[in-house]
C-alpha cells in the first residue's frame, strides 16, 4: 500500500476523516521513536494518518531522509495518508487555538497520538495537555535506547562522527543516500578501480570523511560496494568532498542513472598514500576486511 500524500496550501480544505487515528509530529527521520508512535496508533485502527510539516528544516539544514524516502517509509509502515502543512508565515503565526479549530477539528480524528513533548501553534504555546481538552489523546513516552531518547539530532551526530552502525540502529534501517551517477575525473578507472560519483538529490547529512562499506541499489538489485567520502588526497586533491563508490563485480555503464547508496559501517579514515600501488593495496585490504570478494 502506498501512502496517499495530501498537500493543501489552503488548510481550510482539509477533509474530515473521523474514522482515523491521527499521529502528530515532525517525522524528520522516521527513526525508531517515530515508528513506535505510528505502530501504537495502528494497534486498534488500520486507518492511520500522519500530519507533518512540508518543510521541517531551513533550506541550508541537512536532512536524514528526503521527502521521497519519507513517503516510502510511511508506506512500508501502512500509513494511509500523509497530510503535509506548509511551514510558511501563515502557519508559523497560527495560534494553537486556530491550529486546533482550522486543522485538527476539520480532520476530526477518532484519536490523536503524540509524543509527550509535542508542541504546536505560534511560539509553540500549545501542548499535549491542551490537546486533551479537545480530543481523545494517547500520549506516548519517549522511545529510549540505552536510557537515551532517540532523536534525529542524535542520529545526525552519529553520522557526522562516522558511527554509521549506531545511526542505523536508531533509524531501524541503513542510512541511505539517493541521487544520480555523474562523471568524475575517471582517475579510478585509469589507475585503480572503476568508481561512480554520486550527485545527491537532497541535502543529506554528510558523513565523516573516510571509507565505508556500502550497498548500491540499482533497478531493484543490491550490489556490495566500498565508498570513499572525501577529497582523495593521493590523486588530484579536490576542494570539497565527493562521494565515490566502487561497485564489486559490476560492469554496467550507469551514468545519469539514479541509485540508492546504503551505508553499512565505517572502515577507516581517508589518508594520503605515497604511491598509487599503496592505495590500491589498501583498497584490496578494505574489501577483504569487509568479508567481500572481487
Amino acid at each position: 500500500m502506498r501512502t496517499e500524500v495530501i498537500t493543501k496550501e489552503n488548510m481550510l480544505n482539509l477533509k474530515e476523516d473521523s474514522a482515523c487515528n491521527l499521529v502528530l509530529g515532525f517525522f524528520d527521520g522516521i527513526h525508531l521513536g517515530h515508528q513506535f508512535l505510528i505502530k501504537e496508533a495502528l494497534k486498534d485502527n488500520d486507518n492511520v494518518i500522519v500530519l507533518s510539516l512540508m518543510n521541517s528544516f531551513k533550506k541550508d539544514d541537512e536532512v536524514v531522509i528526503s521527502f521521497k524516502q519519507k513517503e516510502e517509509i510511511l508506506s512500508s509502515l501502512n500509513v494511509k495518508k500523509l497530510y503535509l502543512l506548509n511551514d510558511d508565515l501563515f502557519f508559523k503565526n497560527m495560534s494553537y487555538l486556530d491550529f486546533i479549530s482550522l486543522i485538527l477539528k476539520r480532520i476530526n480524528p477518532l484519536k490523536i497520538y503524540v509524543g509527550n513533548d509535542y508542541k504546536f501553534g505560534k511560539n509553540r504555546e500549545g501542548n499535549v495537555d491542551i490537546l486533551k481538552q479537545y480530543f481523545d489523546v494517547s500520549i506516548v513516552d519517549f522511545y529510549l535506547v540505552n536510557n537515551e531518547k532517540v532523536s534525529t539530532s542524535l542520529i545526525k551526530n552519529y553520522l557526522k562522527e562516522g558511527n554509521v552502525e549506531a545511526a542505523n540502529y536508531l533509524l531501524g534501517r541503513n542510512y541511505c543516500y539517493e541521487g544520480k551517477v555523474v562523471k568524475g575525473l575517471n582517475n579510478g578507472s585509469k589507475f585503480l578501480f572503476p568508481t561512480i560519483n554520486l550527485e545527491l538529490d537532497s541535502n543529506f547529512t554528510l558523513l565523516k570523511r573516510g571509507v565505508y562499506q556500502t550497498k548500491v541499489i540499482f533497478k531493484g538489485k543490491v550490489y556490495d560496494s566500498i565508498t570513499n567520502i572525501g577529497v582523495h588526497p593521493t590523486i588530484d586533491k579536490l576542494t570539497k568532498p565527493s562521494i565515490e563508490t566502487f561497485i564489486l563485480n559490476f560492469s554496467e555503464n550507469i551514468y545519469e542513472e539514479n541509485i540508492k547508496l546504503q551505508f553499512i559501517k565505517f572502515i577507516r579514515e581517508e589518508k594520503m598514500f605515497s604511491s598509487l600501488d599503496q592505495l590500491k593495496q589498501q583498497i584490496l585490504k578494505d574489501i577483504k576486511n569487509c568479508g567481500l570478494k572481487i
